[in-house]
């Protein structure tokens, strides 16, 4: 193309005012072209702008500059396409359209920056959230892994679903962890604290909490029951949790080492004929007997009926029934002395209702109570020797004794091991007495006879 070329620009409307796209007109030799430069400008302000060679002049130098700058780099563009020997109107068209859009893909450009920019950082901080999140998330199950108290309440929410060599966790049992649990907030709510760690189980808290169940009047068999299951519950942790409580796993057991007693048949008939002044004690005193001619736990009391009897072809009467406890079944002559219960109940037709355990002991003191004031010279007045482990104070254990009478020795459980033992003396061999208590083996049995040590020497041949 000549080099006498140029571009210039001119607006293609008739109207005076309002906003109109300039066009951009390539004058040369064998050019003509005419292009929209898709620049728009104010109709009146351009047009005043063009009327004189010094009004240019000043518009270009002032308030049009920015407008004339970019003019002329458009002018410069075409110039370069245009002298491109392989430009065309296509390429000039594109590149035009792309200037004139460049202001607004700048401006697209950085708010897409920016957009990504704040992308970027609401990630960051929805990273950093999650981090925190997680660390207090990590934290508070470092803390409640650590708590013993909520350890406490998951293990005894766990139980009904536990075995213990191969059977469910009985009610009973649950009902000893549930026991510990209330004792545990009373001591807490006395030391003003919400929270037991784990590493928080030593020697002191040992000696603490000692010290709080005896002054709530808890006997020892119960404070070491509670000392048991907290170091069960600590090995029921991982082993990073039970090396924070590795002191108190070391502490002594609390368990009475007491000599338990059986009751002789001559003391068993002077509790038959004792004059009670209640049907309730009445009632609870034939129980008691029942249980003392029977081998039954308290426990199984209930199943001791008409329904439970069995009459062999021969005619012999046995009661037969499954131990709560255990599941294993008993099978036990009824003896005459059995009988005589089971009549004054109409052959155990009409047996009465079987309170509970606490009150059932409650009952039994009182009514061994009358009958040592009745029968002073009777060996329910001998002494018993009750030696056993206890808290001596900072947390250490020593023994203790105490001396009782044999008639403040008797519980519910008494029975059960006063028939053992009177069994045993009447002749009977082990593994008969076995299958009338229910025990699975001849040494589980021999906890339960009493037999003073010339008793069991005169049997020696």
């Amino acid at each position: 193309m000549a080099k006498s070329a140029y571009t210039k620009f001119v607006l293609r409307t008739t109207k005076k005012t309002g906003v109109a796209p300039l066009y951009t007109r390539r004058v040369g030799f064998n050019s003509n072209l005419m292009l929209h430069s898709r620049i728009e400008v104010d109709i009146k302000t351009w047009n005043d702008a063009i009327s004189t060679p010094g009004r240019w002049n000043t518009f270009r130098a002032g308030p049009g500059k920015e407008l004339c700058d970019k003019l002329d780099e458009m002018s410069a563009l075409i110039d370069t396409i245009i002298n491109d020997p392989k430009g065309s109107r296509t390429k000039l068209d594109k590149a035009i359209d792309e200037f004139a859009h460049k202001e607004q893909r700048e401006f697209q450009e950085a708010q897409r920056k920016a957009q990504e920019e704040a992308q970027e950082r609401k990630k960051a901080q929805r990273e950093a959230e999650q981090r925190r999140k997680k660390e207090e998330l990590e934290a508070m199950l470092r803390q409640r892994e650590e708590s013993f108290i909520v350890a406490l309440d998951v293990f005894i929410d766990a139980a009904p679903a536990r075995t213990w060599h191969g059977k469910p966790i009985g009610l009973k049992t649950i009902q000893h962890y549930k026991h510990l649990r209330r004792y545990i907030r009373d001591f807490m709510k006395k030391k003003h604290i919400t929270d037991i760690r784990f590493d928080e189980l030593n020697k002191s808290f040992y000696s603490d909490y000692l010290s709080f169940a005896y002054g709530e009047g808890l006997k020892l068999n119960t404070i070491g029951d509670h000392i048991k299951v907290i170091k069960t519950v600590i090995r029921d942790q991982p082993m990073r949790i039970q090396c924070m409580a590795e002191d108190f796993l070391r502490c002594e057991k609390l368990k009475e080492e007491a000599e338990s007693i059986a009751l002789l048949e001559s003391e068993i008939d002077l509790i038959a004929k004792q004059e009670l002044p209640t049907e309730h004690l009445r009632t609870v005193r034939n129980q008691f007997i029942l249980m003392c001619w029977t081998g039954a736990r308290h426990s199984d009391l209930e199943q001791l009926n008409y329904n439970s009897i069995h009459v062999t072809e021969d005619g012999e009467r046995y009661i037969q029934y499954k131990a709560k406890k255990t599941d294993k079944v008993s099978v036990v002559k009824i003896l005459p002395e059995t009988q005589a219960i089971l009549d004054l109940y109409d052959d155990g037709k009409a047996m009465p209702r079987v309170i509970s355990n606490q009150k059932f002991n409650d009952a039994l003191k009182e009514i061994m109570k009358a009958v040592y004031e009745a029968n002073p010279e009777s060996t329910l007045a001998g002494y018993v020797t009750k030696a056993y482990t206890a808290d001596v104070g900072n947390g250490r254990a020593g023994r203790k004794t105490d001396i009782y009478q044999r008639w403040q020795m008797v519980s519910c459980h008494t029975g059960r091991r006063s028939f053992a033992t009177n069994m045993r003396l009447r002749g009977n061999d082990r593994d008969v007495i076995c299958a009338a208590t229910g025990h699975t083996t001849e040494a589980s049995l021999s906890r339960y006879i009493k037999e003073d040590r010339l008793t069991r020497a005169s049997r020696l041949k």
